[in-house]
């Protein structure tokens, strides 16, 4: 399988380059890649940014379709990847559990879900999930008719909710950063 990270955001809310947010001894992405490294055979960022990535040993691509958002992201992620899944999650998740990434894998090695997306709180996670290369034909009409929410595919594929509130470390581990509060609330948390 491949881990997909998405590193293409405009970082408009918070003016920086998410990714590249110190967490400690690493990057927000020097983190996730590591992560992914040790979970999946292949690592693939997509980024319009090469310079920023090259060290990370990742493949990396840009964005097939610009401006599309995550999911012209997810589209060029899938489009990229050499397996049937890829798990996707977004750059600027400090704080990945890798065991609600096997407990998400379970579902995807059975083959019979287009897409493993976590429940968490009553809601969904879809920048935190696995995508078959299923999706491509569904993403593509999407993304021509501009229609650009990730969870406005999930009406026309086989999708697979799972349920992930018993993970100790659920609310953690599906925190992003979109703003400087996000920022501050994520360095408290890292640093305790």
């Amino acid at each position: 399988m491949t881990g997909i990270i998405l590193a293409g955001g405009k970082n408009s809310r918070i003016s920086m380059k998410k990714a590249l947010i110190q967490m400690g001894e690493q990057t927000i992405i020097e983190r996730t890649a590591q992560l992914f490294q040790n979970i999946f055979e292949e690592v693939i960022i997509v980024t319009n940014q090469f310079k920023d990535y090259h060290h990370l040993n990742t493949k990396l691509t840009k964005d097939l379709i610009p401006d599309a958002g995550p999911l012209g992201g997810l589209y060029s992620g899938l489009k990229t990847s050499s397996h049937k899944y890829s798990f996707v999650a977004a750059c600027d998740m400090p704080f990945i559990d890798p065991a609600i990434i096997f407990h998400l894998q379970n579902y995807a090695q059975s083959n019979a879900y287009d897409v493993i997306v976590p429940e968490f709180n009553g809601f969904i996670e879809p920048l935190f999930a696995f995508y078959s290369k299923r999706c491509l034909p569904t993403i593509s009409n999407h993304l021509q008719r501009k229609d650009l929410k990730i969870r406005s595919i999930y009406s026309f594929v086989k999708v697979k909710q799972v349920q992930c509130d018993k993970f100790a470390e659920s609310e953690k581990a599906f925190f992003n950063i979109n703003t400087k509060h996000d920022l501050q609330l994520a360095k408290k948390l890292y640093y305790g």
